[in-house]
Order: C-alpha cells, then sequence, then structure tokens
C-alpha cells in the first residue's frame, strides 16, 4: 500500500501538496581495497534508524579482505558489483545507473553516516520541487563541524562536501554524469551544474550528515583540468564571474586550519597549491611557515 502524506509546500510557504511516504535513498559507496575502514562505514549505514534505503557498492576489483567484508552485510540487503573501472568517478556513474531509489546519496568507504542521519534528511526531501538538499560533515581528524548555506557566490568559491549532498536522481538526466575529465573535482563540477539550475530547488539543512576523512582522495589530488575550466562552469552555471583566486584563498586558509589540527600532510598539500597557483605567493607562503612555526614551537 502507498502512503500519501500532506506537506506544506516549501518552497512558496504555501498549501499543502501530497507526497508519497518515506523517500527512497539510494547510497552508493565506491571501494577498492577498503579492508581497514569499511566495515565502519558499512555499521554507520545499516545501523540508520531511516529505512527506506539501498546501499550500493561499486568496488574496482579489491585485492584484499573488502569482498569478504561486504559479504558479511548481505543480510541487510547489500548489493555489490566488482570490477575494474577507471576510478572514483567512473564506480559512481555505475552506482548512478544501478540507483533504483528517488534520491542518490555517496558515502566515501573511509566515512561515516551519522547516526540518525538519514531520517533527520528524509523530512527535506518529500517536496516535489525540491531536488539538492544538504547538510553539515564533521570532518573526521580535526573533529570540525563544516557546512553552511550556499549561495552562488559561495559555490564558485568553495566546494560542498558530497558527503553532505542528497541529490534528486533528475538531476543526473538534467546534467548528465560525473565528467571524468576530472579526477578529484567531477563531484564539484556536478554541484555546479546542479545548484545553479534554480535556487528554489535547493535546500541546506543543519543537520550533521557525515564524518568525512578530509585525508582522502580529493585531499591528495590537484585537478588541474578542471581548475582550466573552472571559471566558465561558474559563469555558464551560475552566472558568476569566477577566477579561481577566491578558491586558491580558500584552500589556504583550509590548509592552515588543518596544520593547526594536526592533519599536518593534508594541510600542507592544501598550502603549497595555493602558493603554487594562487597570487600573492609570499603572503600566503609566510602565512603557512607561521602556523608551523606554532605548532612545532608552541609553549607547553
Amino acid at each position: 500500500m502507498a502512503f500519501i502524506l500532506l506537506v506544506r509546500d516549501k518552497t512558496s510557504g504555501k498549501g499543502l501538496i501530497a507526497v508519497p511516504d518515506k523517500p527512497t535513498i539510494s547510497i552508493i559507496i565506491p571501494t577498492f581495497n577498503a579492508e581497514l575502514t569499511l566495515r565502519s562505514c558499512l555499521d554507520s549505514v545499516c545501523h540508520q534508524s531511516y529505512s527506506s534505503y539501498e546501499v550500493l557498492l561499486i568496488d574496482g576489483n579489491s585485492t584484499d579482505r573488502t569482498l569478504e567484508i561486504i559479504e558479511d552485510y548481505k543480510g541487510y540487503g547489500v548489493k555489490w558489483i566488482s570490477e575494474s573501472d577507471t576510478g572514483i568517478y567512473d564506480a559512481m556513474n555505475k552506482g548512478v545507473a544501478m540507483a533504483s531509489g528517488e534520491w542518490l546519496y555517496f558515502l566515501g568507504s573511509d566515512d561515516q553516516l551519522c547516526e540518525n542521519a538519514l531520517s533527520a534528511i528524509a523530512d527535506h526531501l518529500y517536496y516535489p520541487k525540491v531536488h539538492f538538499v544538504y547538510g553539515d560533515v564533521f570532518f573526521k581528524h580535526s573533529g570540525r563541524r563544516y557546512g553552511f548555506e550556499y549561495t552562488n557566490e559561495k559555490l564558485a568559491e568553495r566546494v560542498i562536501c558530497h558527503q553532505a549532498i542528497f541529490a534528486h536522481r533528475s538531476l543526473f538526466v538534467r546534467c548528465g554524469l560525473f565528467d571524468q575529465r576530472y579526477k578529484s573535482c567531477a563531484d564539484y563540477a556536478f554541484m555546479i551544474k546542479a545548484f545553479g539550475l534554480n535556487p528554489n530547488h535547493n535546500f541546506y539543512t543543519n543537520e550533521p550528515i557525515a564524518v568525512f576523512d578530509e585525508r582522502g582522495f580529493s585531499a591528495a589530488h590537484l585537478d588541474l583540468p578542471f581548475l582550466r575550466i573552472k571559471h566558465k562552469l561558474c559563469k555558464t552555471h551560475l552566472g558568476i564571474d569566477s577566477n579561481n583566486e577566491a578558491y586558491f584563498e580558500h584552500l589556504s586558509k583550509e590548509g592552515n586550519h588543518e596544520i593547526e589540527a594536526g592533519s599536518m600532510m593534508t594541510g600542507i598539500k592544501m598550502s603549497i597549491v595555493s602558493v603554487l597557483l594562487g597570487r600573492n605567493k609570499m603572503r600566503k607562503l609566510l602565512d603557512v611557515l607561521y602556523v608551523l612555526k606554532k605548532r612545532f614551537f608552541r609553549k607547553s
């Protein structure tokens, strides 16, 4: 039996609209040799109080115990494939093709959903005019909470953590799949396209969604093809004349935050990129040297 719920239209605040009960969420988890982190990731998903979801693991022919761990979760209805791919976005695109849910969510195998995150977010997925819902994340190593309501200008400056985003499946029809020309920023390119479709379709909630490993793949890989085209994407889809300097300024500040929080390698990589590719090189270099000095020579 299909239940119908009457809710107030979130976009206009007026009138009641009929929506189906419990939107279905497809949780897509790309994996490759993830034996050290996958179990805690799957535990965080399978112990959610919300029940209307499916879990799709897209494995890239792992050679460690990843597939053995996946087998342990068959009782939870986890579906999976294991085959060669060309990278994380190839795996994510395969997940999109396999998904049957109204809403798609992508979780790294080294990340975890927050307790009851799906129940909290589901309250915002009923509305027909809302297609892009996002919340907050916690950084795993520094413990920082990250998230706020974005504008087109803010998105041109910095990415929304993709572990915070629930995307309606229609967005992948209108915006296309993840562009595999970009090795670590295809999700950012997709966000720019999806977010810019219609501001009234985007909704921010300050609910904590996931614990995100800020030392993961994206933090360690510089995506030059994306950086070369980013200003055109922002102009076309966000209506923003954006150069990359605001992005590099943000990267410099985030790198310094990571160093201060103890995530040394991640922070140093981010700071080096901002120094090498951004303007005001000397100021940024002095900033990171000052932070490193404080970190290593702080008074006891």
